[in-house]
């Protein structure tokens, strides 16, 4: 990972590290999250929180259905708020400035929760603490 992040630099590409949602039950988004925090320490790269931000969504809104029924990969839902986060790690604006899209499955209502929770997560936990360098000047 080290290696890809200095390819990345080398290649003037944002590196950006990608730490999964956690396990449907099973409470790994710290262990997760710190795996990845120590490889920006030693490679600078931005972190999107995603395991925070599906915490957040599940601690807020429990029937949120952002599981597929294996309990690990996502729903279109989980999809949506993953990339709500990439967007906001990418781009340095908040997903709330996104526009509803068509998703089967996920309701404007839906959405606009998601858009609010990933809001949130990036504001409290920003994608840029390990990579200050790279936040886009809007």
């Amino acid at each position: 990972a080290i290696s890809l992040v200095g390819l990345a630099r080398q290649s003037k590409a944002l590196p950006v590290l990608y730490p999964e949602w956690p396990r449907r039950g099973i409470a790994e988004t710290d262990r997760i999250f710190t795996q990845h925090v120590s490889i920006a320490q030693q490679a600078p790269a931005c972190i999107a929180p995603i395991g925070q931000a599906w915490d957040m969504a599940l601690q807020r809104h429990a029937n949120l259905p952002l599981y597929a029924t294996d309990g690990n990969h996502s729903t279109a839902a989980g999809a949506q708020l993953t990339a709500f986060i990439l967007y906001a790690t990418l781009s340095g604006k908040l997903p709330s400035t996104l526009p509803d899209i068509q998703v089967a499955d996920v309701s404007t209502m839906m959405q606009s929760q998601l858009r609010q929770v990933a809001d949130e997560t990036v504001l409290a936990l920003s994608p840029y603490k390990y990579c200050p360098q790279d936040k886009p000047s809007l």
